[in-house]
């Protein structure tokens, strides 16, 4: 309950989809070519900040020096590859049932059974996501599949969308072992977005909370709903149907932002902006550590804040100065743990015990708090978090925005105002972000898109 204070491995799946018509075909056997890569090592250094809930304890690890550098002003692309590097991290491999690897600058996945799909991933871990890639079938008479993945946990947990070189697609869930077509009733469509044959094609499939899209040669085809992890790693796949010996060129994969829907775009930030910071330059300034408490740094293009410790919060600031008024704005994606936590934005810091924050939790409560002389008040709900309507639960990714105006703040969540508030503490100082947990430890937040700006 919250505190109202502040105190290859071969594993066998079976599809169940087909195709409409007489004729056909049994749809590919699931099977991975190799075990699951390790888990994403944690970074080797720690947070800023750190601040027990409720009993707000002074800061038990110290901040450290940080990079002056400039906000990045490299591509968005959390990550790419060409395949021109047969060293860049993806499966090599050969078996019975077929092989995946580097050839001449792409990556070839060949499978040498009939009814039969493997599929290989570099490793990697995303949250909310656009997974790109240009595919081509190696022999136009064998009917291929070729596919994406995203949010994949295991062999038997994962999202993915797949063509078929005679025209047909599919989004698909894997859970549990089980294989689910999430779209046209659990059988694949037909596309005219599709070149048949052994023409190229570019896959896009955008992975967003619980929605994913499919775009085929820039033509948004279908989209689906599934209950699926809120992080994963990547891939690519390919399989056969009646035919054996299939085998799918990959190039130009992309993994990017998702596509910001403006229409949804609440309150915009201020017409100028002082600051900003996408985090794919590890060397942009922010914290890089690790503690028994938890750990903050860069991964994938994003800044993450793990907290491990029940009943805590960890921040890192920009190392940045401001005078007078800011929005201070992020998208904060909950990567892993309980709902129950927090996740927010700080202006006017001037060290770890004055400062002034708001957050909100992935269970649909906020907060607008003073940190004066390491004493926190919330200014909002009678003193306690509060829950809100407006702010949508689940684990979806937030956009969170503090306008922090003369003693006046202001907090909106994904464009909608929530909450508003008086200190006159404060007037200038650093920005930051935070993470916390309540009852249960091991929070993970992702940021992404940091931005400063006059309103």
């Amino acid at each position: 309950m919250r505190r109202l204070s502040l105190i290859l491995m071969m594993g066998v799946l079976t599809m169940v989809a087909c195709r409409p018509g007489p004729a056909a075909p049994a749809t590919p056997t699931r099977a991975p070519l190799l075990p699951t890569v390790a888990d994403t090592p944690q970074p080797t250094l720690p947070p800023v900040g750190a601040k027990s809930i409720p009993a707000l304890s002074t800061p038990t690890d110290e901040p450290l020096a940080t990079l002056e550098s400039p906000a990045s002003t490299h591509s968005s692309a959390f990550f790419s590859d060409d395949f021109s590097n047969p060293q860049s991290g993806w499966i090599v491999e050969t078996l019975p049932e077929g092989s995946v690897g580097y050839d001449q600058g792409s990556y070839v996945i060949e499978v040498k059974r009939d009814q039969y799909t493997l599929w290989s991933h570099p490793g990697q871990a995303f949250a909310d996501t656009s997974v790109a890639v240009s595919a081509q079938p190696i022999d136009p008479s064998i009917d291929t599949e070729m596919g994406v993945i995203c949010r994949y946990e295991d062999k038997s947990n994962f999202v993915y969308a797949s063509i078929s070189s005679d025209g047909y697609y599919g989004i698909a869930q894997v859970k549990q072992g089980d294989v689910t077509v999430l779209t046209g009733n659990g059988k694949l469509q037909p596309s005219t977005a599709i070149t048949q044959g052994g023409a190229v094609n570019r896959i896009d499939l955008v992975c967003d909370g619980s929605k994913f899209t499919l775009a085929i040669n820039d033509q948004v085809v279908d989209s689906a709903q599934a209950q699926a992890a809120a992080s994963g790693d990547v891939g690519l796949l390919a399989g056969t149907f009646d035919q054996p010996n299939a085998s799918a060129r990959f190039n130009d994969f992309v993994v990017d932002k998702p596509p910001v829907d403006l229409s949804t775009t609440g309150r915009p930030p201020g017409s100028k902006v002082l600051f900003q910071d996408d985090f794919s330059d590890p060397r942009s300034g922010w914290d890089v550590r690790e503690t028994e408490n938890g750990a903050s740094g860069y991964r994938a293009g994003r800044y993450f804040i793990r907290v491990a410790t029940p009943k805590y919060e960890l921040w890192s600031t920009a190392s940045q100065s401001f005078k007078g008024d800011v929005i201070v704005e992020v998208t904060a994606t909950p990567a892993s743990g309980p709902e129950e936590n927090e996740m927010g934005v700080i202006c006017r810091y001037q060290d770890k015990n004055n400062f002034m924050s708001a957050s909100v939790g992935a269970d649909g409560y906020y907060a607008i708090a003073e940190n004066k002389d390491d004493q926190t008040t919330i200014l909002t709900g009678g003193g306690k978090y509060v829950k809100s309507d407006a702010i949508p639960t689940g684990g979806k990714s937030y956009n969170i925005q503090l306008a922090c105006e003369g003693d006046t703040y202001t907090l909106f969540v994904n464009g909608k105002q929530i909450d508003t508030a008086t200190s006159t503490a404060f007037r200038s100082g650093d920005v930051g972000l935070l993470a916390g947990t309540f009852d249960q430890g091991n929070v993970e937040v992702l940021f992404d898109d940091f931005a400063v700006s006059v309103p």
